[in-house]
């Protein structure tokens, strides 16, 4: 391995654990934002986030697997209750800071409420953790 490499490799490891601290000060320091207004001519929404509910239904007991914190995000999600499912996904970053699934669904949720600041960090922090 070149010198080259080996330095970017460095790089983009201090990257990683910088955004996981990042990651886990932001769970502890989340505030609700106030909805950004759009303009009528600029419209964008994400695409709904789907899950195979019923693939989902079988119990998953570890808790540490982004897709037990997924599965309870979702039934809140499908009760109109957004602002629980975060709380879920904010539960399942605290033991696993690095599920790219679990970034992207909350900033998804950020985003369907408006929280356009909020949402846009949580998918920065993804691209710095997979880029």
């Amino acid at each position: 391995m070149s010198h080259k490499s080996t330095m970017e490799n460095y790089r983009q490891n201090a990257a990683r654990k910088q955004v996981i601290k990042q990651i886990l000060e932001e769970l502890e320091n989340l505030e609700d934002e106030q909805p950004s207004v759009f303009h009528p001519e600029f419209t964008l929404w994400p695409p709904e986030l789907t899950l195979n509910i019923e693939e989902m239904r079988k119990h998953i007991p570890d808790m540490d697997d982004a897709r037990f914190w997924l599965q309870q995000a979702q039934k809140q999600i499908n009760n109109g209750k957004i602002e629980w499912a975060i709380d879920y996904y904010r539960r399942g970053l605290r033991r696993n800071p690095t599920s790219l699934s679990l970034i992207y669904a909350m900033s998804l949720c950020f985003y369907r409420l408006c929280w356009i600041n909020s949402a846009f960090k949580w998918l920065n922090f993804g691209l710095v953790l997979s880029p």
